[in-house]
């Protein structure tokens, strides 16, 4: 799908990222009893932008405390990604 990638603002091809990401998903369910229907969340960004926020935080790390594209906008790393890439 084509449009513009709400982390660095560019038009291009976006894909799909799970907010919690997929191998997270049983732990999520098994210790803090998550609803499948949050757990699969997502967002369309850019791939440039979804390789960086997977170097950024181990999966565990998104599952936990990046779990939405507010916090993901506030981590430092992509702060600097995101004006780089723009």
């Amino acid at each position: 799908e084509e449009g513009r990638c709400p982390m660095c603002g560019r038009d291009m091809a976006l894909t799909r990222h799970h907010l919690v990401p997929r191998a997270a998903h049983s732990m999520m369910r098994k210790r803090f009893g998550r609803d499948p229907r949050e757990l699969s969340r997502t967002v369309l960004i850019c791939r440039p932008c979804h390789s960086a926020v997977h170097r950024a935080e181990s999966e565990t790390s998104l599952a936990l405390e990046w779990d939405t594209l507010d916090k993901l906008m506030r981590h430092p790393e992509l702060v600097k990604w995101c004006a780089f890439a723009s």
